[in-house]
């Protein structure tokens, strides 16, 4: 499957939110950006923001052949004097199409976005421990675990660490160069 990044607007809001059962998938998915009662509000005002400010982009993730919305992916915290930004809040929106790889090709893409269109050197994102989809995806793309932050976050009562994971453009052209020779 071929999956293709366009700008997420307002009118992308409620298939977002469709995908989003709980308050602790929200958490999964956001961390503790927003509020489950509140989240399309929140939203609202990111994408208000992202039009203001240059410093986070969101998309949503379209299947090429159908063209059908199935996920959603951001770049936050871009910093073109440092070069550096963070991939936040990656979803994949049904669950039938979770764990086909789909998610490496939408961190792959945003990383194409990040690296060789606003120029960024390095790249991180924030994972809960319990995600082990997602730290699979990042470690296949190439993200590298460069910190722990222990008991960010309460779920169900138990306090869970967060991992925070980290690739630099050097590392990613390394790796897109071993693998345009080895397949």
């Amino acid at each position: 499957m071929e999956v293709l990044l366009r700008k997420f607007e307002e009118k992308d809001i409620p298939k977002l939110i469709s995908w989003i059962p709980s308050k602790d998938f929200l958490i999964q998915f956001a961390g503790q950006a927003y509020q489950f009662s509140l989240i399309k509000q929140q939203l609202k005002k990111d994408i208000e923001e992202m039009e203001m400010k240059n410093n986070n982009l969101m998309y949503k993730v379209i299947e090429k052949e159908t063209k059908n919305v199935i996920g959603h992916i951001q770049l936050i915290r871009i910093n073109t004097i440092d070069k550096t930004g963070a991939i936040g809040r990656l979803l994949i929106g049904d669950k039938s199409t979770r764990g086909k790889g789909i998610g490496v090709k939408i961190v792959n893409q945003l990383l194409d976005i990040a690296f060789f269109e606003i120029g960024l050197k390095t790249i991180r994102l924030n994972v809960y421990d319990f995600n082990i989809g997602a730290i699979s995806c990042y470690k296949k793309v190439g993200f590298t675990i460069v910190n722990r932050i222990e008991n960010k976050v309460e779920i169900d009562g138990e306090w869970r660490d967060c991992l925070v994971m980290e690739i630099t453009l050097d590392k990613f052209l390394k790796l897109r160069q071993k693998d345009t020779f080895t397949s």
